[in-house]
C-alpha cells in the first residue's frame, strides 16, 4: 500500500516498546516506510530505538528536546519526503486493541476527499471525558454539535469540525503540506488552519465500535499540545 508510518515518541520506553509491537502485529507487511521521529534528545535513547525497531528508520528532531511544535514539524517533514500517498501517524504511548481495516479507511479517505483525517477513537482519558462516557459526549456536552454519521460504501464514520488530532490516524500525505504551527497549542491550531480551508474531520466506526485504541500514557512529557 501507499502508506508510511510515523511514530513520534519523546524518550518513554516503557511506552513505546508496547505499543509498535501491537500495531506491527497488525499492519507491519502493508506499510513500506516506518519512521520513528523522537524528541527525547537522548544519544543512549536514539541507539536503544535503532536496536529494538531494527525495520524503523529513527530520526532525531535535534540534539536536544525541541518540544511538540518542532517535533510535529519534523514528522511533516518526513511524510514529504517519503513521498507516500497517506500517512498512519501513532505517539508512543498507544496500543492497537482492535482490528481495523487500513484498506477500507484509505478507501473512504479516497471518496471524500474534503476529510482531512480519519481518526481512531480512544478510551475516556480526562475527567470530563469519564463523566460524560466518552471524547466525542464530552464536546457535546460542551455545545458542540457537529458531529455526523457517515457511511461510505458499507463503512461507517463518524464526520466532524472539532479537533483534528495526533492521537492514532490515517490522513492524506497533503495534509502535511500544509505545514505544522510551530507556537503553543500547535494541534488545537493546526485543526483551526485546517477548518479555515474548508476541510472536516473523520473518526472511524460507529459510535458503537468505540473504542479501538488504549491510550496508556500515565507519564507525560509533553506540553502545550
Amino acid at each position: 500500500m501507499d502508506i508510511c508510518l510515523t511514530v513520534l515518541t519523546d524518550g518513554r520506553k516503557q511506552y513505546i516498546e508496547r505499543a509498535i509491537p501491537s500495531w506491527m502485529e497488525q499492519y507491519d507487511s502493508l506499510i513500506s516506510n516506518k519512521f520513528i521521529i523522537d524528541d527525547s534528545g537522548q544519544k543512549d535513547y536514539r541507539a536503544w530505538l535503532k536496536d529494538y525497531f531494527p525495520s524503523f528508520t529513527i530520526i532525531p528532531v535535534g540534539s536536544s528536546r525541541c518540544g511538540y511544535s518542532l517535533a510535529m514539524s519534523k514528522v511533516f517533514s518526513t511524510i514529504l519526503e517519503s513521498k507516500k500517498k497517506y500517512v498512519l501517524h501513532l505517539e508512543d504511548d498507544f496500543i492497537l486493541n482492535k482490528p481495523i481495516s487500513l484498506e477500507n479507511m484509505i478507501s473512504v479517505l479516497d471518496k471524500n476527499p474534503l476529510v482531512s483525517q480519519m481518526s481512531i477513537m480512544r478510551q475516556p482519558w480526562f475527567a470530563n471525558e469519564k463523566k460524560c462516557g466518552g471524547v466525542v459526549e464530552a464536546l457535546e456536552q460542551q455545545g458542540n454539535t457537529d458531529f455526523k454519521n457517515m457511511n461510505t460504501d458499507g463503512h461507517e464514520w463518524v464526520q466532524h469540525l472539532s479537533f483534528w488530532t495526533c492521537n492514532p490516524s490515517i490522513f492524506p500525505s497533503w495534509v502535511a503540506e500544509i505545514g505544522w504551527p510551530e507556537a503553543p497549542w500547535s494541534e488545537m491550531k493546526f485543526g483551526q488552519n485546517l477548518s479555515a480551508k474548508n476541510k472536516v474531520f473523520g473518526i472511524w466506526g460507529n459510535r458503537n465500535d468505540w473504542v479501538c485504541v488504549e491510550h496508556i500514557g500515565e507519564e507525560r512529557s509533553g506540553t502545550e499540545y
